[in-house]
């Protein structure tokens, strides 16, 4: 069983790497998402998900978290994203999604912009 907070971690895990082509999210980034000042309860979440099964990742490898039960939907990131605005406000909210639509801009070789 989870924690809601690792519910909600699980659920961001889920629809950032979703978005960005495999790549997780950094330790920042997740703290963030989840309104917390430091990145060692992070570390701890991600433990616990590792554990459990959730997720995996490879040891000396930066945003190598990956998915191992999938189970979140749309409208779960959603509700985290409302939890987020209602909870952290506003401009923590946006950072958030900035932080998302940012990872999701294509990246454009630069031969193809001559």
């Amino acid at each position: 069983m989870l924690t809601q907070r690792q519910r909600d971690l699980l659920t961001f895990l889920e629809g950032y790497i979703r978005a960005n082509g495999g790549v997780s999210p950094s330790y920042r980034e997740m703290a963030r998402a989840l309104g917390l000042k430091s990145q060692s309860g992070i570390h701890r979440l991600i433990g616990g998900l590792e554990e459990r099964g959730f997720i995996e990742r490879r040891q000396r490898l930066r945003r190598s978290i990956s998915i191992v039960e999938p189970d979140a939907s749309v409208d779960d990131f959603r509700k985290l994203f409302s939890r987020i605005f209602a909870e952290q406000g506003p401009d923590i909210a946006l950072a958030v999604l900035g932080d998302l639509i940012r990872d999701l801009q294509p990246v454009v070789p630069t031969a193809e912009i001559h």
